[in-house]
């Protein structure tokens, strides 16, 4: 797996894409059980508001998916630490699925953009195996993932309800898996990505909140985590003078 580096005491992984999804590969190929998260600052400041989901973070295999963050560790760490988002770690995912012959199973969504994505996957990643999917409505879903016995599970909740339950979920099912949020909305179709000016700037956030106005309540305490990095800062800044 690729070096790690604090990030207010988060281990983050470092290094580019390519090394990122090496290590990842690598881990599956073993037959590792873990769990995969694409880090945000939102989630970094609901650690800090939330002990028990700050123990999932440390627990989980964190790759970092926010300019934020990016950011925020050169202005503490002296070194930023680039950030990958999580749509693109999975098409990674999805593509190695295919080659290497991991089943996989796809949980979360609506049920016609679980049954979208999971066609969509079909052509464009062929020979995928796809063991089974379910919607995010279901409530026994532990019991029907477990009987498809996948290697790998995305789940498409919400954030933090997706990284709690695969952090308590994971080790019982025995297989690697991520979530992956409002991924398969965008995979479906049924709703565009962000402009390539704001995917290349780390502002696809923004592109999203931008033909989403409602979005703006979930990221409200985004200033709660600006202040908390220029406190730590200035707090070390003092110290050292």
């Amino acid at each position: 797996m690729p070096k790690k580096t604090k990030f207010l005491d988060i281990p983050v992984v470092t290094g580019d894409r390519e090394g990122i999804c090496d290590g990842i590969f690598e881990k599956l190929r073993r037959g590792e059980n873990f769990h995969l998260i694409t880090l945000n600052a939102l989630m970094v400041e609901h650690a800090f508001e939330n002990p028990d989901f700050f123990k999932v973070l440390k627990a989980g295999i964190c790759v970092n998916d926010s300019i934020g963050i990016r950011f925020a560790a050169f202005l503490l760490n002296g070194r930023g630490i680039l950030n990958f988002p999580g749509i693109e770690l999975f098409y990674n995912l999805c593509a190695f699925a295919a080659a290497e012959g991991f089943p996989i199973f796809v949980y979360g969504a609506k049920e016609d953009v679980n049954a979208a994505s999971c066609e969509k996957l079909k052509r464009r990643f062929p020979g995928i195996n796809i063991c089974g999917r379910l919607n995010g409505y279901e409530d026994n879903a532990y019991e029907i993932i477990k009987k498809s016995r996948p290697k790998f599970l995305f789940a498409a909740l919400d954030s933090p309800r997706q990284e709690v339950w695969l952090d308590e979920n994971l080790p019982k099912l025995k297989c690697a898996g991520m979530g992956i949020g409002g991924t398969l909305d965008v995979f479906s179709g049924r709703l565009k990505r962000a402009n390539p000016v704001f995917r290349a700037a780390g502002l696809e956030w923004l592109g999203r909140l931008l033909r989403e106005p409602w979005r703006a309540g979930r990221i409200r305490r985004l200033p709660f985590f600006l202040v908390r990095v220029l406190k730590i800062y200035f707090s070390r800044t003092a110290k050292n003078q």
